[in-house]
C-alpha cells in the first residue's frame, strides 16, 4: 500500500516536471521566434536573411504545438522580452551569428533532454498514453527535417567554426603553458620584469611552434582525406589553421602575463595571474561546451583540474629550484 502511494506521488511529480519543461520549451520557442525575426530585419545578406525568417517560422510552429499540448496560451511579458532581446543582441555581435545560434539552441537542447528523461520514466511505469508523446515526436521530426539543416546552413557561412578545434586548443595551450611558465619562474626568480620577459619569449616561440605544428598536421590530414579517403569537401586550409593557432596562442598567453608586465608584487602577480587564467579558462570551456553540445560543468571541472595541476607543479619546481641553486634575485 505504501509502495503504491509512493509510486503515485512519484508519477505525479514527474508529470508536473513534464508540464514544466514543456511550458519552458514553449517560452523558449516564442523568445527564439522573436529573436530570429529581429535578426532577419538587421541582416544584410539576403540568403542569411531568408534563412533567419524561416528559422523564426519554425520556432513559431513549435511554440504552437507546445501550446496545443498544454491546452493554454503561453505569453511572454514585454519586459522580459525586451531584456532578453537586449542581452542577445549584444551576444550576437560579441560572438558572431554562428556561435550565437549555437548558444541560443543550447538551452533548448538541454530542456529536450530533461523532457525526454521524464517521459521515459513515465513510460517505464506504464503511462504510455501521454498526448504529448505524439506531438513531441512531430516537433522532433520537424527539427531534424527543417531546423537543424537551417542552423547548419547559417553556421556554414562562418568558417571560424571549422577551426574551432585549433582555436580552443591553441588558446588553452597558450594560457596554461605561459601561466605555468610564469608562476614557475616567479617562484624561482621573484622579479616581475624578468618573469614577463621570459614569459614573452616562451609565448612567441610557443606560438610559432604551435602554428607550424598545426599547419603540418592539417596538411597531412588534408592529403589523407583527398588521396586515400577521396574526400575533398569542407576540408580545412592548413594556412588558415596555422594562422588561427598562432593568433589564439598569443591571445591565451597574454592574460597570465598581464600582472607581471604591470609589475605587481610577485606574490600578488602570481595570484592575479592564476585568477585571470581561471576566468578565461571557464569562459573558453563554456563556449566550447555550447558549440559541441556537451556538459558545461564536466568540461569546466576537467579543464581547471588539469590546468591548475600544471600550475601547482610549476610553483613547487620553481620554489625548490630557488632553494637548490641559492637564487637570490
Amino acid at each position: 500500500m505504501k509502495n503504491a502511494k509512493n509510486l503515485k506521488k512519484f508519477l505525479e511529480r514527474e508529470s508536473k516536471k513534464n508540464k514544466k519543461y514543456i511550458q519552458k520549451l514553449c517560452e523558449v520557442e516564442l523568445l527564439h521566434k522573436k529573436v530570429y525575426k529581429k535578426l532577419s530585419e538587421k541582416e544584410k545578406n539576403p540568403e542569411i536573411k531568408t534563412l533567419l525568417i524561416n528559422f523564426s517560422k519554425e520556432e513559431k510552429n513549435h511554440a504552437d504545438r507546445y501550446r496545443q499540448i498544454l491546452n493554454k496560451n503561453i505569453k511572454i511579458s514585454q519586459i522580459k522580452m525586451r531584456i532578453y532581446l537586449f542581452f542577445l543582441r549584444f551576444l550576437r555581435y560579441a560572438t558572431g551569428l554562428s556561435i550565437f545560434i549555437k548558444i541560443l539552441e543550447y538551452d533548448e537542447n538541454n530542456l529536450h533532454i530533461k523532457l525526454n528523461k521524464t517521459i521515459g520514466l513515465l513510460k517505464k511505469h506504464g503511462i504510455k498514453n501521454l498526448k504529448e508523446i505524439g506531438l513531441l515526436k512531430k516537433i522532433e521530426d520537424d527539427e531534424k527535417k527543417n531546423e537543424i539543416p537551417l542552423s547548419n546552413k547559417i553556421i556554414s557561412y562562418n568558417k571560424t567554426l571549422n577551426n574551432i578545434k585549433d582555436i580552443g586548443l591553441s588558446l588553452n595551450d597558450g594560457l596554461v603553458e605561459i601561466l605555468a611558465t610564469c608562476v614557475g619562474i616567479a617562484a624561482a626568480l621573484q622579479q616581475p620584469l624578468l618573469v614577463a620577459i621570459a614569459g614573452f619569449i616562451v609565448a612567441v616561440s610557443g606560438a610559432l611552434s604551435m602554428s607550424g605544428g598545426t599547419y603540418i598536421s592539417t596538411d597531412y590530414e588534408r592529403t589523407l582525406n583527398i588521396n586515400i579517403f577521396k574526400k575533398n569537401k569542407e576540408l580545412k586550409s592548413p594556412l588558415i589553421s596555422g594562422i588561427y593557432s598562432a593568433i589564439f596562442y598569443i591571445v591565451g598567453a597574454f592574460f597570465p602575463l598581464i600582472p607581471f608586465i604591470i609589475g605587481f608584487n610577485i606574490v600578488f602577480a602570481i595570484i592575479l595571474s592564476i585568477i585571470l587564467s581561471i576566468i578565461i579558462l571557464i569562459i573558453t570551456s563554456v563556449l566550447i561546451s555550447i558549440i559541441s553540445t556537451t556538459s558545461i560543468l564536466n568540461r569546466v571541472i576537467k579543464t581547471l583540474i588539469i590546468s591548475l595541476s600544471a600550475v601547482i607543479i610549476s610553483i613547487i619546481l620553481g620554489y625548490y629550484a630557488r632553494k637548490l641553486f641559492h637564487i637570490t634575485l
